[in-house]
């Protein structure tokens, strides 16, 4: 067992899926009523954000292209689906798509 340790001034963290790669993704608390999702990869946890005015994500599944699926808050606060993807122009970054407004989970699929 390995522990994954939580994003910066976190005191929590749940893992919710795994690739082939290794990488995994799942949830780990900020900050005082704060939960953003992250991906661990390569020893290092990187806190993936929420989407525009949001305060809570969570990340539940990875396939093996890298790509995350979960949910976010938004504007509002209200739950969105969120699809993460990684492009790779210009060194990398990581991108935030809003898929879908619902209030449900996304589920884990694997490619």
């Amino acid at each position: 067992m390995v522990d994954l340790g939580t994003l910066p001034g976190g005191n929590f963290s749940s893992a919710n899926g795994i690739n082939d790669r290794g990488q995994v993704v799942g949830s780990s608390s900020i900050g005082v009523f704060q939960t953003h999702a992250f991906l661990f990869e390569d020893g290092v946890m990187v806190d993936l954000g929420t989407l525009p005015g949001g305060s809570f994500s969570g990340a539940s599944g990875i396939n093996n292209r890298g790509q995350i699926v979960g949910s976010s808050t938004a504007t509002g606060q209200l739950s969105h689906a969120a699809l993460w993807t990684r492009t790779r122009n210009n060194g990398g970054t990581d991108e935030q798509t809003d898929q879908d407004e619902t209030d449900g989970q996304s589920n884990d699929r694997q490619d």
